[in-house]
Parts: structure tokens; C-alpha cells; sequence
């Protein structure tokens, strides 16, 4: 059966995902790469409110600010208490819901 993490490397299938985090935090060079592992994580791990937050994160640096927005969103949906995700929407000057 495929899986997600398919041609990405043999040892990314071990990974849980706060390493996945870590690993595409590390990837500041490769942002595009680093954005490919952070949307594989939120594929694997749906309901984790920290898989929302990277990927925000990394659109952000990108200089996708509507992607990120989405994604800080999701976040703070699933985790009220994320306070990095109220953060950086209050910053971008985004309404909270």
C-alpha cells in the first residue's frame, strides 16, 4: 500500500510527527522541501493542531500570507490554546473567530 512519505527517503517513515516538525524546521535552506514533509504531516496526523502551525509557519516564510492564515486557523480550531497561532493571526492583523 502507498503511503504518503513514498520516494521521500527510507527513514521518514519512522518518524512521528513533532520529529517531521522538527525535521522541516531545520530546512530553512529548502523551504519548499521543508513545506512538501510539513503538508505530508498534516495528511498523516489531520487532527494535530502542531502540524497546522508548521505548515503556517513555512507558508508564512514563503510569503504565501493567505495559505498561512488558513493554517494558523485550522490550528487554533483544533487547539484554542495554541497561543503561537493567536499570535501570529493578531500580528497579521487577522480577525479572530
Amino acid at each position: 500500500m502507498a503511503t504518503p512519505y513514498d520516494g521521500l527517503g527510507s527513514a521518514l517513515p519512522i518518524l512521528r510527527h513533532n520529529e517531521l516538525s522538527a525535521a522541516g524546521l531545520t530546512t530553512k535552506v529548502d523551504i519548499s522541501g521543508a513545506m512538501e514533509i510539513f503538508r505530508l504531516n498534516v495528511e498523516e496526523f489531520p487532527q494535530d493542531a502542531n502540524v497546522y502551525d508548521s505548515l503556517g509557519e513555512a507558508y508564512l516564510k514563503k510569503g504565501e500570507k493567505g495559505l498561512a492564515i488558513e493554517n494558523y486557523r485550522k490550528s487554533l480550531e483544533l487547539n484554542p490554546q495554541n497561543d503561537n497561532a493567536r499570535d501570529v493571526l493578531k500580528k497579521l492583523e487577522v480577525p479572530q473567530r
